[in-house]
């Protein structure tokens, strides 16, 4: 199985370089030639003489014609309003504490299970992680 490898590597590296250079067959093939006549016509002239700033008057971000306001777009939801905003109350009240009622400890419990010094591991259960005993009370 081992000499396969390099093979399927080859084979993998010639399909990807054969796909790669038959896409750029397919674009030289569709850009256009230079020259061709097929360019967007542009103005003509030069911009000596001319200032690279241009003043506030000269610009102007405001546009004629279009629509006033914006148009709802199809399940487009409406905009947000802020009356179905929750509000707080401005002052926060600290809540008053509750009674103390007093409980008793719980009584000590007597330790169950594995005992140090008499609970004996069982060796058919021993995992990776993890030690099974058979403790003295039958846990």
């Amino acid at each position: 199985m081992r000499p396969a490898r390099p093979l399927v590597l080859v084979v993998a590296f010639v399909l990807a370089v054969l796909a790669g250079t038959e896409q750029v067959a397919f674009a030289v093939g569709q850009s256009a030639p230079v020259g061709s006549g097929e360019a967007p016509d542009q103005r003509c002239g030069s911009a000596a003489g001319r200032s690279h700033t241009a003043s506030e008057n000269a610009t102007d971000a405001s546009a004629k014609g279009g629509r006033d306001g914006a148009l709802a777009g199809r399940g487009e939801l409406p905009a947000e309003q802020s009356d179905g905003v929750t509000r707080m109350p401005s002052t926060a009240r600290t809540p008053k504490p509750g009674p103390v009622v007093e409980t008793a400890a719980p009584g000590a419990v007597e330790p169950q299970g594995f005992d140090a010094k008499r609970s004996k591991e069982v060796a058919g259960q021993r995992a990776e992680r993890e030690r099974t005993y058979l403790n003295p009370d039958g846990t």
